[in-house]
């Protein structure tokens, strides 16, 4: 059974990490940087880098964002 997701801050946190490390080759071909702007009382924004080996997410904008969703 999957964990559950408590959060938009536990997606970025805990999910999306652990789904990055899981698949690098993924990571590899979409060699993009995204920014999310997630609304709400429990919103933020995030970054999702897939130019670095492996990704990384951050707390935060990305300057090098070539897409914002």
């Amino acid at each position: 059974m999957a964990d559950p997701v408590t959060s938009v801050k536990d997606v970025f946190e805990r999910h999306i990490p652990s789904r990055l490390q899981a698949k690098p080759d993924v990571v590899a071909k979409i060699g993009a940087v995204y920014q999310f702007n997630i609304a709400g009382p429990e919103g933020g924004t995030w970054s999702v880098d897939c130019t670095r080996p492996g990704g990384s997410v951050q707390a935060g904008p990305a300057p090098q964002a070539k897409c914002t969703v």
